[in-house]
């Protein structure tokens, strides 16, 4: 779980597959990216992207959530304001141990992500 902001909460739904939201305030949820159930690597708005299993996730504090997504060894962003989301490091499929720099870098199931409020991910 990951503050948004002090009436937002973010949630993964680890067998759902999917990034949702609780608002503290009316205690309301709402999918923020994915679809519940349907597992996948595209990248898209809202419920157009997949995810295969999101394990971690992050906010830099400037508008952005990043998702460790372990079945699809790849570190997801999402704007939160519009529901976009791009898969910034990694390849859908492709597993290893390759410091690079978007494709080109390779993890193997990531599952935590961090965020220091000075630009840079740990995974």
């Amino acid at each position: 779980m990951k503050t948004i902001s002090s009436n937002v909460l973010s949630i993964f739904g680890l067998l759902l597959a999917c990034v949702i939201s609780l608002h503290a305030q009316t205690y309301s949820f709402s999918t923020l990216a994915g679809t519940a159930g349907s597992r996948g690597s595209a990248d898209g708005t809202g419920a157009a992207a997949n995810f295969g299993y999101p394990r971690g996730i992050a906010s830099d504090g400037a508008g952005n959530l990043y998702v460790a997504d372990s079945d699809n060894h790849t570190i997801r962003k999402i704007v939160i304001s519009t529901g976009v989301v791009t898969t910034l490091a990694g390849t859908a499929g492709s597993s290893g141990s390759a410091d690079d720099t978007g494709a080109a870098a390779r993890f193997y199931t990531p599952k935590g992500i961090a965020s220091d409020g000075a630009g840079n991910l740990y995974v």
